[in-house]
């Protein structure tokens, strides 16, 4: 549960750690996408291979629509988000769609949710379809540039 890799999910939790370096998307980001809020937060070495991911898509397809939804979250708030699920749509739905408190990827501050939103102010989920699968395609190199700069440092 260390490091950039790390397996999370309902059967194996995530080891929460007293200090999370992370930072505000919008005071990080370029202009070549866009982020729901000022709330929105990612561990800060995430933050120069997304800009350059969404750069790139960016220049091949001049849109700017695509927007960070979600980043880190919190224990409590993981919690909050599975009870209202459970709340609306009952076990079998909750657990399709919302991970367990602890089970939840976003917990790293590495992992990062998309939607769409245009400047006309309408607003789409992000299905990595389309010329967004472009993204989906190209999501690795955060993954690679991560492991790179690791090595680099030593």
């Amino acid at each position: 549960s260390k490091g950039e890799l790390i397996l999370i999910n309902n059967d194996i939790p995530y080891l929460f750690s007293e200090s999370v370096d992370l930072v505000t998307v919008y005071d990080y980001k370029n202009s070549s996408y866009k982020v729901r809020d000022l709330t929105v937060t990612l561990k800060e070495s995430v933050m120069e291979p997304l800009n350059e991911l969404m750069e790139d898509f960016y220049n091949q397809y001049d849109t700017n629509v695509v927007t960070v939804i979600s980043g880190h979250r919190s224990y409590d708030f993981q919690q909050s988000l599975y009870k209202q699920k459970l709340a609306e749509d009952g076990e079998i739905e909750a657990m399709k769609w919302v991970a367990k408190p602890g089970g939840s990827e976003h917990h790293t501050g590495y992992a990062l949710d998309f939607g769409i939103y245009h400047n006309s102010g309408r607003s789409q989920s992000y299905k990595g379809s389309g010329k967004y699968s472009w993204i989906n395609e190209n999501a690795h190199r955060l993954a690679l540039w991560l492991g790179i700069q690791k090595k680099n440092q030593f």
